[in-house]
This record gives structure tokens, sequence and C-alpha cells, in this order.
């Protein structure tokens, strides 16, 4: 039954509340009572008194600002306030310029004037057209604060007349009431006074306070079983909202109700935060995933869940275990910041930002709390919650409604660059060395036309994705007609319109002569026109099969408030996915993108950029060139594994294809090449070739291969499937494994040392990857490093230099053999002169065996002894057949792997003594610790080295009192934590 609970509430702005706290409001007096422009940067800004303009009286303060970081401008002292009680502040100000942000803030103290938060409010400013606007906030004093500094605050360039400022309590504190809400798996106490609230997670007895919410004055509640209905006054824009809160198993889902058009100055902030702990990580889907100790925001100051390389709506803060993740089902106008603590650590602040200057719609969002596995706990709700928002659209679902995705399944992403790439010698070279999967990039298309679509039909016939590179965002002005590849059409009517009337700008381009260019950005709404236009006439003659679609998933969603084109941010994230399902579905092509924007996914196969967390310096510009230096974010994010999780795999892998930037291709940094391969390998991802020119691609033709081969053959047996789990192997997190629900997984070592993983040893840069049947590798034999991929049609080797014997052949270089039908196709990969071949140990045993060029001339065998045969290359040619009779046996890989870490606890709960399995899967140190629910060491079971094998251990609790307990087994670098129960 709906029950209703009436809150007291005082009249706001009362008059025995309206005394100023402010001394010299009007600056009448000069300076007095005020200090001085505080600045970041030394002499980059001033505040002084001038006589002209005034709002009132004869005098007003200047607040001039040229640098680019932050400033502050305030009164004197500290005011005193009362906590609970609501407060106004406001001031008439004149913005003659603002380059960056200002505003009005409140900064908030304890009794001992500790700071709690340096922004506990900001009231942006907006252009005033030279004239004096009044701004207002209002808001609630949290618990425990008894200060505050009423203050102007901004960064960048700004140039601000202020008048007439006010403080002053404007309410009394609302009657005090704690309410709760309950079921199996969580328990929330919210309080009225301020919507702060306790979270306990029931099964972990972890509790969560998030502090007050600052905006919302409540007036009454509905109650409800298990949902509650605050009722309240946001306070900084005066209109009504309703709060919901809703319990869904570990999940508490928040709506906020209220009119559409009530005008929302500024970003509503709630609920409150919740404080991080030194031991946990912010879990961010930033391009593929971040992983980021809360000692140091990523990236920059805020994710903006519609800006740049924002992949998905939510993120997570955990200590690898427990934890909550904040998911949002309205990610254009969702914003989470980075709030530094007193301890110096950060911890998200969630805003709800306004759609074009108003509330706009029922926001919807969900705190969870997961207990034992982390992210991928929060991967695993987080795409069971996008299924039911309709996100997920399956490679299977994919490939019936367009054959060619499948293509896609193992593919290499091939920018074509150099006109060399595009002749009929250089394809079929490409197939005879194994590449039957490619989506074969023609750039724009430019260039000559005479045969253009032949070459396209061409690479239809052999298999590959026909591909070329297309652009709905960018056009410039018609100022260099000589350069009809700077797009003029629909300059300036289709341009996004920013909200103080000025065009949009974009991408800056810089003319040969290195003069810039500055291009804008059109409005999403006026993309499906060209595309439809554009698109249908290039077909005409081309017959791609496929088409990549830049900046339309990068670019930051953006508001246009043009009279003819009007958005908001959700409509502009609508028109760029019907563009898109114009690509995919109205024209039937194999669709990609740049970066990756979840919404978009049932229409966009493959992201670029989606695998770069930060190109390499320049990338944007110069997309081919190698270079030594690709920049400290890149070395720090983009080839670190303790910096990367991959959460988009996680949730996605089985329904949109991640790669690099287009800028960020494998040969790019190339001494970063193997870290971007090892990467490839275990996300089961496609791999990104843009080699500079012919001459490159030929240099570094068996580097190149041994990354197709490799990366490319872990993406074809487990790219469509589903990643089930991502596991830190090391406590440095440079050794890890991924599983995927079809038996695939891979274990890869980023490290500088040998791991040993199983049966095998993974080097420096080294891998393992098994269904139990088929194997790609490159691990140490013999204290040599081999690689090797052995699939039921390919066997691919590379020695290194080193004449070594693998699966039946013999070789100092690198090759590769392909199994038909009635015939081998061998291929010379490296620049050795034979290869040695025992044909009953192949993966494919064969009998009778003779050897042809690929023109049909027969190639002569030699017999080395004990039944191998040798393989002379011909002068330049490399590529053979082998024919004879096969013998039937299947693929089989050699190498065990580790068997599943393991921790069990038997009985659990128990009275005084129980059971403890653990699996040692090699030899190491092993320790097993007893922790309470304070992290402190209670009890030590196991310390010293032991053997790989199973092992049991008896522990006694009777000394211990009744509670929740956390056993840890640390072995060889990796962790298990279980949850342990006394009940006595």
């Amino acid at each position: 039954m709906l029950g209703k609970i009436i809150l007291l509430f005082f009249c706001l702005i009362g008059g025995s509340f309206a005394q100023n706290l402010i001394s010299n409001p009007g600056f009448e007096n000069g300076a007095e009572g005020w200090e001085d422009l505080w600045t970041r940067d030394a002499g980059v800004g001033l505040s002084e008194i001038v006589s002209h303009p005034v709002h009132s009286g004869s005098r007003a303060a200047h607040v001039k600002h040229w640098g680019a970081r932050d400033w502050s401008f305030k009164p004197e002292g500290y005011v005193a306030v009362q906590s609970g009680a609501v407060y106004t502040f406001t001031a008439w100000v004149n913005v003659r310029r603002l380059d960056g942000s200002a505003g009005l803030c409140i900064a908030a103290f304890d009794a001992s004037r500790e700071v709690v938060d340096w922004s506990y409010v900001f009231r942006p400013f907006a252009a005033t057209a030279d004239t004096f606007r009044q701004f207002t906030t209002r808001v609630i004093i949290p618990q425990g604060v008894s200060y505050v500094w009423p203050r102007f605050i901004g960064d960048g360039e700004c140039d601000i007349f202020i008048d007439d400022v006010e403080f002053y309590q404007s309410g009394e504190p609302p009657e005090k009431r704690r309410l709760t809400l309950e079921n199996a798996q969580l328990e929330v106490i919210v309080h009225t006074a301020d919507l702060s609230m306790q979270i306990t997670d029931k099964r972990t007895r972890e509790t969560y306070t998030a502090g007050s919410s600052n905006g919302f004055w409540v007036q009454s509640v509905d109650s409800l079983q298990e949902a509650l209905v605050f009722h309240c006054l946001y306070l900084p824009d005066d209109f009504n909202v309703e709060v919901h809160l809703d319990l869904h198993d570990n999940s508490i889902a928040f709506r906020l109700t209220a009119d559409a058009e009530a005008r929302l100055s500024g970003a509503m902030q709630f609920p409150g935060v919740i404080p991080t702990k030194a031991n946990e990580y912010f879990i961010i889907p930033y391009a593929a995933g971040v992983i980021q100790p809360v000692s140091s925001p990523f990236p920059e100051w805020g994710f903006d869940m519609w800006a740049w390389k924002s992949t998905m709506a939510f993120m997570g803060v955990t200590d690898l275990h427990s934890g909550y993740m904040i998911v949002s089902d309205d990610p254009w106008d969702t914003r989470i910041d980075y709030k530094e603590m007193e301890n110096g650590l950060f911890a998200p602040k969630l805003f709800h930002v306004p759609s074009k200057s108003q509330f706009g719609y029922e926001r919807t969002f969900y705190y969870t709390f997961v207990s034992e596995n982390g992210y991928v706990e929060m991967c695993q709700w987080y795409r069971r919650h996008v299924e039911e928002l309709g996100y997920v659209k399956t490679w299977p679902e994919k490939i019936a409604e367009n054959a060619n995705v499948q293509k896609l399944q193992g593919a290499v992403d091939f920018w074509a660059l150099d006109w060399q790439f595009r002749t009929d010698a250089f394809k079929n070279e490409m197939v005879n060395f194994g590449v039957d999967r490619a989506v074969y990039s023609l750039g724009g298309g430019w260039g000559p036309q005479d045969g253009f679509s032949v070459l396209i039909d061409s690479l239809n016939a052999l298999g590959y994705l026909s591909s070329r590179y297309d652009i709905y965002t960018d056009v410039w002005p018609p100022t260099y007609p000589d350069k009809p590849w700077y797009r003029t059409e629909g300059y300036p009517e289709d341009v996004i319109v920013d909200r103080d009337g000025s065009l949009h700008k974009g991408w800056l381009a810089y003319l040969d002569d290195g003069t810039p260019f500055q291009g804008y950005y059109t409005c999403s709404k006026t993309h499906s026109y060209w595309a439809r236009k554009w698109i249908a006439e290039d077909l005409q003659n081309n017959r791609y099969n496929a088409r990549f679609i830049d900046v339309e998933t990068a670019s930051a969603l953006t508001e246009c408030w043009s009279p003819d084109h009007p958005a908001t941010r959700k409509e502009d994230s609508e028109h760029r996915k019907q563009l898109l399902n114009i690509v995919k579905n109205e024209f039937g092509l194999v669709t990609g993108s740049e970066e990756a924007r979840e919404a978009t996914f049932p229409v966009v196969d493959w992201g670029e950029g989606t695998m770069t967390i930060v190109p390499a310096r320049n990338a944007g510009y110069d997309w081919a060139t190698p270079i030594d230096d690709p920049g400290p974010g890149f070395i720090r994010y983009t080839v670190n594994p303790a910096a990367r999780v991959p959460l988009h795999a996680l949730v996605y892998h089985d329904v949109h294809v991640a790669t690099w930037y287009t800028g960020d291709g494998v040969s790019k940094a190339p001494a970063y090449w193997d870290d971007k391969d090892l990467f490839n390998i275990l996300y089961a991802s496609m791999p990104l070739f843009m080699p500079l020119d012919k001459t490159h691609w030929q240099n570094n033709l068996q580097r190149f291969l041994t990354s197709y081969h490799l990366v490319g053959s872990v993406f074809r047996e487990a790219g469509f499937a589903r990643m089930t789990d991502h596991k830190m192997l090391s406590q440095d997190r440079k050794v890890q494994q991924t599983e995927f629900d079809n038996g695939w997984r891979v274990a890869a070592n980023f490290g500088s040392s040998d791991y040993v993983y199983g049966g095998a040893v993974l080097p420096a840069k080294g891998f393992y990857a098994t269904n139990g049947d088929e194997e790609v590798y490159r691990i140490k034999e013999q204290g040599e490093i081999v690689a090797a991929a052995v699939l039921q049609d390919k066997l691919f080797i590379n020695p290194y230099g080193r004449m070594t014997t693998l699966h039946g052949v013999r070789s100092d270089g690198a090759l590769v053999l392909i199994k038909h039908e009635n015939f081998i196709h061998l291929a010379f990969i490296g620049d050795q002169n034979r290869a040695d071949i025992d044909p009953a140990a192949l993966p494919w045993p064969m009998q009778g065996v003779k050897a042809f060029t690929i023109s049909g001339r027969e190639t002569p065998l030699e017999s080395p002894a004990n039944g191998w045969l040798q393989l002379r290359k011909q002068g330049d040619e490399r590529f053979y057949r082998l024919e004879g009779d096969f013998i039937s046996t299947a693929v089989k890989s050699r190498i065990d792997l580790p068997p599943e870490a393991g921790l069990a606890v038997f009985p659990n709960p128990f009275n005084l003594e129980t059971t403890i399995s653990f699996t040692v899967r090699v030899d190491g140190m092993v320790s097993l610790r007893l922790f309470n629910l304070l992290g402190e060491q209670v009890a030590t079971l196991v310390h010293g080295r032991r053997p790989a094998g199973e092992y049991k251990a008896i522990f006694n609790g009777s000394g211990l009192p009744s509670g929740l307990y956390f056993l840890r087994l640390d072995c060889n670098g990796e962790t298990i934590v279980m949850k342990s129960i006394i009940a006595k």
C-alpha cells in the first residue's frame, strides 16, 4: 500500500532570512572586504574596481584573466552557515568575453575550516550581450559543513564585471528522517534532509556512503515496498523534480522526472559522492577499456559519456573484487567528474547535463554493486542490461542479414594507400601468402577511375571486403576551388550552429604549404541526405561490399542551435545511427566507423580506434609514416597492459569488432609492434596494417605476415565468440588471460621475463592460445623462441632465423602451409632457400608427396633421411603445391593448458572447522591467508614453495568471532579471494 510521508517545509526567501552575509556587496567601498584575484599561474589575471560599467551605484568589480588554467575571486574570510539550511548566492554579472568557463561557486569547510568540497556548487555564467544579468544559485548546506566561501571561479580567458553580490539564508533545515529500502542483496538508508545515503551490500557487508545532494529540497515522500519517491524542489532553478529509487537485485534504479521544458541552467548533480579507498581502481569504458588507480584521474578531469572514445555508458569503482558501477540510460547528457577527496584520492561525481538548457526528459540511471569479480562482474551485468536496451545484435544475426559479414572474421584491416598495393600482382601475392581475409580499403576512392571498378570486382572475387573511406561530418568554406577534396557542399547551411550563434569548428586541415584551413562540422540531421545521394552514385560503377565512415561515432555528440536543423545531443545520436543504418541496411554494406559508440552497434560491424587508448603522436595528420617516439600517453596507456582491461570485449565481443585507430596501424610505432600484436591476440581482435608504401611492405614482409598469421588465426577462431572472462595472472598485470565461450583461451605475457603457463614457457611478448585442439603460440622451446599457428586448415611457423623442427616442418625462416581438399599450398615467407618436410608428421599426414610450383611445373624433392623430403626454392619462386594422399588425422594441441585456478571451502559457513582445497598450477611460492572485514590478516594457513598439484588445508576458527572473512590465495603472481563465514 502506498504511504505518504509529509515533511515540514519552510517558505524560501522569507523576510527573516534575507540578511546579506557579504560585506561591501556592491564594491561601493572599493576592494574593502575582497581578496585579490587568485590565479593558478602567476601574472595572468587581475581584479580591479571600476566605475563603468556598473549595475547599480557607482562601482563594480572587474575580473580579467588571460591564462589557460583556473582562477578565483572571493570575499575575505569564511562565512558561517547552518548545516541543513538553504542559502542563496546571487550576483549581477556582465560577461564581455568567456573562452573557458566561469560561474558562481560555493566551497565548503568543516568546523575546523578544513576543506570538505572545493566546489560544492557551481553555477555557470552564460553570455550576457554586454549587459548585466543576474545569476543565482541556491544550496542546502550539508551535514558537517560549518563555513563556506561564496566565490567566483573559472578557467581560461575571460573578461567579466561583477556587481551587487548577495549571499543569505533563505530556508530553515527540514525535518530529519531516515527511510530504508531493503531486499535480499542491498539495504539503502536515505536521509531526507539532504538525500545522502548509506548503501550496504549484504553479500560483502560493505557499506558505501553517498554524501549530500546539494540542490534537492525534499517536500514529501511516497513510500512503497521496494521503492521511494521523493518530491523535491530543485533549488538552483526553482522547479519541481521527483526522485524515484527502486531496488532490483544488486542495483538501485534511479529516475529523475520533471517538466521537460523546465529550465536547467547547469548540470544537476545527484546522488552525492561515494568516497574511494586507496586500494580501488576506476573502471572506465574509454576506447577498449581503462583501469586507473583512484589516486589519479583519467581521462583528464571527467568522463563525458557523449564524448570522444566514450564507448559505453558506465563507470566503475572496484578493489578488483567488490565495488559498484554507475550506469546511465542517457549517455548523451551524462557526465562523471573526478572529485578530489581530502586524502588526495579521487571519487566519481555524477552529473545530469541540460538538454539545450532544459531538463528535457526523464533521466534513468543505476548504481549496481558487485561482490566477487570486479570489472568482469560489472561487464556481465551490463551485457544483460544493454540486451534490454536493444544494443546487441550478434554475429549470427548480422550474418543472416548479410553473408559478407562473415568475411570480417579473421580479416586484417589493410589500408592500400600506395597504388602498388592495388595491382593484380600484389593482390595475388597476398592470397598466395595465405592472406585470404582482409578489409581492403582503397582510401577515399580518388585517383584514376579507369579500371577502378574492375579493381573492386577483383577484390570481391578474392573473397575480400572491398572498402573505401567516407565522411559526412566535415565541410570547408569554398576558399580553395582548386582543391576539390575539401568538401564545400553544405557550407554554411548544413553546419552545426553553436549556442552563441557561431558555426561549429571541426577539423583543422593544413594545405601543402602548411597554411591552416579551418573546417566545420555539419549537423547530423543533414548526413542521411548526402549519404543516400553520394553512395548511390558511387555504387552504380564501384561495387564495394564494405564502407568505412570516418568521425561519425568518434566526435562528441553536439547540440545544434540552428533554426533549420536543431538537435539535442540525444537527437544527434539518433541521426548518426540513422546514417550508419543507411550504409549497412539500405545499401547492404559491411560497415565500419571511427571509434565506437554502443548505440550504433546493431548497424556497425567494426570500429577503428577502439583498441587505441591514446593515439601516437601526430597520428591524426600522418597515418602511415613510422615514428620512434609515439608520445607519453601512447606509452602510458595504449601499450601498457597494467592500464588496460578489455571492457568493450567483455560486453560486445560477439557483436562488434575492435581495431586500432586509422593512424595507429601496427607499423606506426615499430618499437611497440609486438605489444600491439599481443593485445590483438589477447582480445581476439582485428589487426590494422597501413604500410607507408610498397618498399616499406617489402622490407618488413616477414614481420607483417607473421602478425597476420598469428593475430589473424586467433581472430578467426575466437573473434566472433563471446569473451567470458579476463584475468590478471601476475601481480604487475603484465601476464593476462582471456576466455571465450567457444572454448578458446589465450594467455599473453607483456613482461620482460619468461612466464611458465602450464606446459608452455611464454617469453617476453609471448603467448599461448588454444581450444584444446588447435593452437596458436609464441613460446620458448629448448631455450629458443618459436611461433606457430596450427589450425584445421593452416600451419604457420616462424623460427626467427634458427633452424627449427615444428609440426613436420624444418626451416630457419617463416613459412605457411594451407590445406586444400586435394593439396597443400606452401609459401616461403622468409628468405630461406629450402624447407624440409616430414609428410607423416604434418598436421595433415600425407603419403606419395610431389611438389609443384603454382604455375604447375614439378619441383624435385630430395630425400635426406628418415622420411624427410627437402623442398628447395626455385629461383625467386616462393609458392608451391604439395600433392599426395592425405591420411585422416585430427589436429591436436601439443601443450597442456594449466588447470583452472581453484580455491574451495567446505563447509562454508562453518562453525569451528572447515577444509580448504586449492590448486597450485606451477611450482612456486604459495601463500594462503585469512583476513577480516577490516583488511587485517588474522591467520596464515600456508606460506612457502609448493610443487604443482592439489592441496587441502584444515582450518580451525575457534579463536575468531563469528562474521565474514576473506581467504586469499597468492600463487606465482595470481591472486584468488573467496568469502568465508564463521557462524558459531
